[in-house]
């Protein structure tokens, strides 16, 4: 008897997993703030990314870099980043800041807004006149770890969306940085 409800119980503990996998939204910071470009390559070689630059940019020694994947490869099993490049950008050395864009054709439903708020927390005190139809919003709010900023750009024959997540912790390197490159 004992044996039996062990089994129900950890067959209803393998259909709840099954289902939690299903419904997970991909989170770009499985790339953790702080990385250094050699954890990035350990970490792409371990998802198996094909996409991944060459080897000669994880020796970089600029203050500022990036490094461009395609979304399909960072999160494979969200159909929503298909076609959507993830640019991880670095400063001294660090992993500080990611971001997401996305081109949608006129008419399209924007999707990157609605994901970041999934794995973001929702933005609270929208505007009222706050419209996914707009062809030009820009909205910002924190979490507990990163600072979320989301526009929608109308470009040309569609609309671009672009989600930039940016490390709170490390303020001080984006500081550092900007001292240096307004010569101060």
């Amino acid at each position: 008897m004992k044996r039996n409800f062990l089994i129900i119980v950890f067959g209803l503990l393998i259909n709840v997993l099954v289902v939690l996998e299903a419904n997970a939204v991909c989170n770009v910071e499985q790339f953790r703030f702080g990385s250094t470009i050699k954890d990035i390559e350990k970490q792409t070689k371990n998802m198996r990314i094909n996409t991944l630059p060459t080897s000669e940019i994880y020796n970089s020694t600029e203050d500022k870099f990036s490094i461009i994947f395609a979304g399909e490869d960072i999160c494979k099993d969200d159909d929503e980043f298909i076609g959507t490049p993830v640019e991880m950008i670095f400063l001294y050395g660090k992993l500080v800041e990611l971001r997401v864009i996305k081109f949608l054709e006129n008419g399209d439903d924007p999707v990157l807004m609605i994901w970041a708020e999934k794995v973001y927390g929702q933005k609270t005190n929208k505007p009222r006149s706050y419209d996914f139809k707009e062809p030009s919003m820009h909205l910002l709010w924190n979490n507990f770890n990163a600072t979320i900023s989301y526009s929608m750009t109308s470009v040309g024959y569609g609309i671009e969306e672009l989600v930039v997540i940016q490390s709170r912790r490390y303020r001080d390197l984006f500081k550092k940085y900007s001292k240096k490159e307004d010569g101060v």
